[in-house]
């Protein structure tokens, strides 16, 4: 990936992390001490290629969220903080308008919960969407995927086109923004970016993913965190 180009990143980090079942929002959990959000963070920002960070939360948060920062000194002038939404395309939709991601080149959206990705896999990820215009890490599924409908098994599913999707995901600004006034306007919804991308009818190339880059959902999420980071 050449370094003269302007990468500006989106972190939707608005949830709540009630289906996770404790006080804190999942975003913020400790993982070996650091909380989740501040490791993505940490390694977007050595980044060369990274000129801003727009963290999308509630704004119930926005003061602990600065604490962190300080904290664990990732207080940069790249990183800024907008208000989230009550859902992750809209918190999305509000950060792009944030000033400082005007003349990114690329954008990138990464979860606040995927504390893992390595600085190789957004190299890959970022060096991707710069050579097509988009790029999204992508894992095999190894299990047997059956249909279930009322708890009898209907079909099974033919695996070997089928992948695990995880962010960092990166397109184009001019991609990426297109997409997400087309949603606003159409009433879109999505997942993840991609799908917002897909229905605009623009092809989205994947690459490998990390099976250690895993999304913090469930308190065995945080073990499995922990596992990984201890052996290394």
């Amino acid at each position: 990936m050449q370094t003269d180009i302007n990468v500006g990143v989106v972190i939707p980090a608005g949830g709540s992390g009630l289906r996770f079942g404790g006080p804190v929002p999942k975003q913020y959990l400790d993982i070996q001490g650091v909380p989740s959000i501040v490791r993505s963070i940490r390694t977007i920002l050595d980044l060369v290629s990274c000129t801003s960070i727009v963290i999308a939360a509630a704004e119930e948060q926005h003061a602990h969220l600065l604490d962190l920062l300080t904290t664990f000194h990732v207080s940069d002038a790249r990183v800024h903080i907008v208000a989230g939404g009550s859902e992750r395309q809209e918190s999305v939709l509000k950060a792009l308008r944030h000033e400082s991601l005007f003349a990114a080149d690329i954008i990138a959206v990464h979860d606040a919960v995927r504390p893992l990705a390595s600085a190789d896999l957004w190299r890959r990820v970022l060096g991707a969407a710069q050579l097509h215009g988009s790029a999204i890490p992508v894992i095999p599924i190894t299990d047997t995927l059956k249909r279930v409908h009322e708890g009898v098994i209907v079909e099974t599913i033919d695996r070997a086109s089928l992948r695990r999707v995880q962010t960092p995901q990166a397109f184009t600004s001019d991609v990426l923004r297109r997409a997400y006034q087309a949603a606003q306007a159409q009433g879109w919804t999505g997942t993840d970016c991609a799908s917002l991308c897909e229905q605009l009818g623009v092809v989205v190339h994947c690459v490998d993913g990390e099976d250690s880059n895993i999304k913090i959902t469930t308190p065995f999420d945080v073990v499995l965190a922990e596992l990984f980071l201890s052996r290394n």
